[in-house]
């Protein structure tokens, strides 16, 4: 006979509850708690959590997420690292109390937290969350593993939040000045800027360590690098350059030193009054032989009248005249600005240069030499009777009309004795003659043809220079010459 029975079964369920990403690490209850029967009916769980009366920490990196850690902080010795922020988050439905943050450190490197960041207790609120910001001081490269620790009333207990501190050696250098800004208003003008470069280290500046400083220049051709050595580094720009136009000339100096670069920027605005600083007039000599040969630049320097002469060539390494020097024979090279080129007067052995005071004025060249070339210096032999040393005596009107005359020269029998260099001196005492049949092996470069034989070829005469004749209102300086009988 069959028989019924009623059973009854007691169906029920254990609920736990974890974080995102981290099993081991309990998470809050949630608000409202359900279970289903076995025909899938939903019916409330009356059962109390324990969890839901208590603040559960949750910390990490990322304001939304939970399971984000903090980057590693980079550095460099003596730097502070970029601050980072902790995101702290009471996931409980009690009121969380963190009591303690302490971050550990190594040695070499120590923990800072960024200013007014953390003020204790700290109080979050359930649901809530808020932040702290911190970062390391190294002082030595490496690689550090260090905490920050939260003691708080969390369930969790202490918690730690491992960090990781890169510190890398690091080299630099400091240029002084960064820049340079400049002004020229002559023709010619030089302007060279210096820069000093100071090694850093691990930021630090090391101004006692030498290194070698290289560089590389673009942008106007007006400016080049000049030298390079221990700790500096040498830029110039030069009028001359960009003809001494008008304008303003920049260049992009790239300084290389110490693992590291720098582009330092340099800035030239040429203004210069033409009318005040231009070339009055000029005069090359025939030459002779023996370097025999001089050459005369009258210029007006910012308004003032100053008489520029040189005498041979063959200086800074060249050959004299005779050798090949000639392809280096330039006005240019005695005119305004060749005083302020790295060598002053290139190629011309002897060189006088003769400010003008506005007055009525005799001048002696001996007084006012800016050159001279060891074994080509001429001038000493000149001016038995009147200021010895001087080969050229100068006479100024007051008004800018100048005499230009070779000092007395003594008999051959009181010269050097040395047949080369007394012949230099001989041909030297003819160089104002435009012709001249008495030079020693006679010239192999005259003025121009209408002045490479006697005015008139049945009488014995020339054209002799005496100076320059000067027009105030033009500013023009005008050649003078005398008609002389041919030199003997």
């Amino acid at each position: 006979m069959a028989t019924s029975f009623d059973v009854n079964l007691n169906i029920g369920s254990q609920i736990g509850y974890t974080l995102p990403g981290n099993p081991k690490l309990l998470g809050y209850a949630p608000d409202i708690q359900t279970t289903s029967t076995l025909n899938e009916e939903q019916i409330p769980y009356s059962g109390v959590n324990s969890l839901q009366k208590s603040p559960l920490l949750v910390i990490s990196a990322s304001p939304t997420l939970d399971s984000v850690p903090l980057t590693d902080f980079i550095m460099s010795p003596f730097q502070t690292s970029t601050y980072q922020t902790l995101y702290l988050k009471n996931r409980g439905n009690a009121v969380l109390t963190i009591t303690n943050v302490i971050m550990t450190y190594s040695d070499g490197i120590e923990a800072v937290f960024q200013a007014g960041a953390v003020t204790l207790p700290i109080i979050i609120l359930p649901g809530t969350q808020t932040s702290v910001s911190g970062a390391y001081y190294a002082f030595d490269a490496g690689i550090y593993d260090n905490f920050f620790v939260f003691q708080s009333n969390s369930i969790n207990g202490w918690q730690k939040v491992k960090t990781h501190q890169i510190v890398l050696d690091t080299q630099n250098f400091s240029p002084n000045p960064t820049s340079f800004n400049t002004t020229t208003n002559r023709i010619g003008q030089i302007e060279i800027v210096r820069y000093n470069i100071t090694p850093i280290f691990n930021n630090r500046l090391t101004p006692d360590i030498g290194i070698d400083v290289f560089g590389s220049i673009t942008g106007s051709y007006g400016w080049k690098i000049l030298s390079t050595g221990t700790n500096f580094i040498t830029a110039k720009f030069s009028s001359n350059a960009v003809n001494n136009i008008n304008g303003k000339y920049v260049s992009n100096l790239t300084i290389q030193a110490n693992g590291a670069s720098f582009v330092a920027v340099n800035t030239a605005t040429v203004a210069i009054d033409h009318d005040n600083n231009k070339n009055l007039g000029s005069w090359l000599s025939p030459a002779s032989h023996y370097n025999s040969i001089i050459g005369i630049s009258y210029d007006l320097d910012d308004g003032k009248r100053i008489l520029t002469i040189g005498v041979g060539m063959g200086a800074d390494g060249v050959p004299i005249y005779g050798l090949g020097g000639n392809v280096y024979v330039s006005l240019d090279n005695l005119g305004l600005g060749a005083g302020e080129v790295e060598t002053p007067y290139p190629f011309w052995a002897k060189v006088y240069k003769i400010p003008f005071t506005g007055l009525a004025q005799t001048y002696y060249s001996k007084d006012y030499v800016v050159k001279t070339t060891e074994g080509l210096d001429y001038s000493v032999y000149f001016g038995e009777f009147r200021a010895p040393g001087s080969m050229f005596i100068i006479e100024d009107d007051g008004y800018g009309s100048i005499r230009i005359e070779l000092n007395h020269l003594p008999p051959l029998s009181s010269l050097s004795g040395d047949p080369i260099i007394d012949a230099t001196l001989q041909n030297l005492t003819r160089a104002f003659h435009y012709y001249s049949n008495k030079d020693v092996l006679g010239r192999y470069a005259p003025l121009p043809v209408e002045y490479s034989a006697p005015i008139e070829s049945n009488t014995a005469t020339t054209n002799l220079l005496l100076g320059f004749d000067y027009n105030t209102r033009d500013k023009l300086a005008f050649i003078n010459n005398s008609i002389v009988v041919l030199p003997v």
